[in-house]
This record gives C-alpha cells, structure tokens and sequence, in this order.
C-alpha cells in the first residue's frame, strides 16, 4: 500500500477545495435557474388563468347567443304562422262578406 507524503495530503486537500468551492458556485447557479424557472412558471400560470376566464366568458356568450337565435327562430316561425292565420281569415272574412 502506497503511503501519502505531507506534499501530496496537501494537493489532495487543495483540489477537495477547489472542488467544493465550484460545486458552491454551481449550487447557486442552479439556485439561479430555479428562481427564474419558478418565475417563468408564475407568470405562465397567470396567462393561463387569464386565457381561460376569457374562454369560459366567450363560452358564456356563445351559449346565450345560441338561446337568443334559437328564441329568434320561435319567434319568426310564430311570426309566419301569424301572418298565414291572418291571410286566411282575411279571405274567409271577404268571402263571407261578398256573400
């Protein structure tokens, strides 16, 4: 079994440092990282939540937009039918009166 000198305890120890010192700065590199990370992210969720307020919103408008045509709709038909009824008794009503 090889035996260490003073000199080469002393190498060892110094590129331990060295070694420590740049996982350190490393760390807070990735400290770094994970900051602007979780910020991203932040952010993101924000524009999220503000994409589906607005989606759930349009949905809403689409929805009572949808009922207003539908009611529209009734409303032409029921408009139609009135109008036929009144031409029909018009008619039967000059029919009876020229009678």
């Amino acid at each position: 079994m090889a035996k260490f000198t003073d000199d080469n305890i002393k190498q060892i120890r110094m590129i331990v440092r060295e070694e420590t010192d740049d996982m350190r700065r490393d760390i807070q590199y990735i400290k770094k990282d994970i900051t602007q990370i979780n910020i991203s992210l932040d952010n993101l969720d924000n524009k999220l939540s503000i994409f589906m307020e607005a989606a759930s919103q349009q949905l809403n408008l689409d929805l009572r937009v949808k009922n207003h045509e539908s009611r529209i709709g009734l409303l032409e038909t029921n408009n139609k039918l009135t109008k036929q009824t009144l031409t029909i008794h018009s008619k039967k009503l000059k029919s009876l009166g020229t009678k």
